[in-house]
């Protein structure tokens, strides 16, 4: 299945531990930013948004979290639930495993026909007609941190186009939240 929107959240400091643990935010240095943003990306209210795939990037371990909506049976709504289910790896619809981030970079060139890098110093994305822009769009964010500009050439988002949401600083998983619905919005007009 070809998706409609690819969410891609890299984090310079989160790592995938090997069990599960308590106090995800702490001991796994943000793992957790990427776990909520899994959830704000694959929920549609009940049920499961089926066009969308999410990869979480955990650049310091090279590890790629990839959940991919037409596939999975159920959307935990709780970051501590959705890191058990990816822990086990046996579920359909997640994957874990590594990849360089040049590695990724070319997986994601055969899954994305536009790329929009978000930004607080990009274009007003109220400007951006979201119904002419190619599908698939492949969402480029930074955890709770900017991506690096290092690990923003090697992706190429420096040619990408950048959007911003406005004057407010918003949380990843609450910017996935507007994205979607601005979506949403943009394709049922077509």
């Amino acid at each position: 299945m070809e998706y409609s929107r690819v969410f891609i959240v890299i984090s310079p400091t989160a790592i995938v531990p090997k069990e599960l643990v308590r106090g995800i935010a702490s001991t796994t240095h943000r793992l957790d930013v990427i776990l909520r943003s899994a959830i704000a990306a694959l929920s549609q209210g009940n049920d499961i948004r089926r066009d969308t795939l999410f990869i979480g990037y955990a650049s310091k371990s090279n590890t790629v979290i990839e959940l991919r909506g037409n596939e999975l049976k159920e959307i935990p709504f709780s970051e501590i639930e959705l890191l058990n289910l990816i822990l086990k790896r046996s579920i359909r619809g997640i994957q874990l495993y590594s990849f360089s981030l040049p590695e990724l970079k070319k997986y994601l060139e055969t899954l994305c026909k536009s790329t929009i890098y978000l930004k607080e110093n990009g274009e007003p994305i109220d400007r951006v007609d979201l119904r002419t822009i190619p599908r698939p769009i492949c969402w480029f964010l930074g955890a709770h941190i900017d991506v690096e500009p290092q690990q923003e050439r090697i992706l190429g988002l420096n040619k990408a186009l950048r959007v911003s949401l406005g004057k407010i600083s918003y949380m990843t998983y609450q910017c996935i939240v507007i994205v979607n619905r601005l979506l949403d919005k943009a394709l049922s007009e077509v």
